[in-house]
């Protein structure tokens, strides 16, 4: 295992140093049956219209789910190792391929992550994620607050909204009310230490919510300039 996963130190960080001041990098990211689908399309149509170019970066998870991965398959420490060190290399590749394309454009973008490097650390024990991150080669610093400007956790509707809650929106969902909950806390201590990670509740209606992500982006990219000189993968 050690000798497939290995050999990428000091990649994570290194594009986010090369990011122009006009291309912001989001992650939105949360529990189960948050309202993540909804509101990237919701936020790729609101500022297309202001004049942003919007790119949306697809969830990698699915993508390997939809490619033959298994839920049956993580049976093991080894195999759940095995998945989250494959999921975020193609996270961060598809996540660096569309902020490159943005930048080389010269105008004002903005790059939606639909989840982001450290949601892994949700689904494993915390000795499997640091085998991930040795393997990969890579400090959460460099996967989290030095590499998105920000992050919006969309609660799951199952806190507070349970009514709402559904497994039919999303193929690949499995978990119970009580499961998603857990999932969710999980993610939020996931993404703890990054300085602009904000959270969205379910004390308002969906529409409400919604509408809060929308200021929240608007406020990011108006008064947050995107990260500059981030740091190599390895701390260097």
């Amino acid at each position: 295992l050690e000798r497939t996963m290995g050999g990428r130190k000091g990649r994570a960080g290194h594009k986010r140093a090369e990011a122009q001041a006009d291309v912001h990098f989001v992650c939105l990211t949360g529990g189960p049956c948050g309202g993540k689908t909804t509101a990237l399309a919701r936020l790729k149509a609101h500022f297309s219209d202001k004049g942003y170019r919007v790119f949306l970066v697809p969830e990698a998870a699915t993508l390997l789910w939809q490619g033959g991965c298994s839920h049956t398959d993580l049976t093991d420490a080894d195999r759940r190792v095995a998945f989250q060190c494959a999921l975020m290399q193609l996270q961060l590749q598809l996540e660096d391929s569309l902020a490159l394309f943005a930048r080389s454009l010269g105008e004002k973008a903005i790059v939606l992550c639909d989840r982001g490097a450290m949601d892994g650390r949700a689904y494993m024990e915390p000795h499997e994620w640091a085998r991930v991150l040795q393997y990969q080669g890579v400090h959460p610093t460099a996967i989290s607050d030095e590499r998105y400007d920000a992050v919006l956790h969309l609660c799951t509707a199952a806190d507070g909204a349970s009514k709402y809650y559904s497994l039919d929106t999303n193929e690949t969902r499995r978990e119970s009310v009580d499961e998603a909950i857990q999932v969710d806390r999980r993610t939020q201590d996931a993404w703890a230490s990054h300085p602009r990670r904000l959270i969205f509740d379910n004390t308002t209606d969906f529409e409400g919510k919604l509408t809060r992500v929308v200021d929240a982006i608007h406020e990011i990219v108006s008064s947050c300039p995107p990260v500059q000189g981030a740091k190599k993968a390895n701390g260097a």
